[in-house]
């Protein structure tokens, strides 16, 4: 009876663990599908959007005459981050142009 019992655990353990290989394959296919829907030309266009906002968010820090806006952008990033609000849109830019260069 031991023997059986063990067995049937070795069973279970073999069929849940080709269950879980299974659904990482498929979120694996998945990941890719969603990585190949996007074209290049879309990521071209995120890349210049984000330039965009990065520039935006350095306006808004750097200058004292942004508006209501810029002025709450620039309390909002200097309160999270302090002084290293300046490396969020610098990372953003940087992070963009590598993306529209790839």
């Amino acid at each position: 009876m031991a023997k059986t019992s063990s067995e049937e655990a070795a069973k279970k353990k073999n069929t849940s663990a080709k269950k879980a290989s299974a659904r990482n394959e498929k979120a694996a296919v998945e990941t890719q599908s969603v990585q190949s829907d996007i074209s290049p030309l879309m990521s071209e266009v995120l890349s210049i959007v984000f330039i965009g906002i990065g520039i935006l968010l350095i306006v808004c820090l750097c200058s004292e005459n942004g508006g209501i806006v810029g002025q709450a952008i620039n309390v909002v990033l200097k309160g999270l981050f302090g002084f290293g609000a300046i490396l969020l849109p610098i990372s953003l830019i940087i992070a963009s142009i590598y993306i529209f260069i790839s």
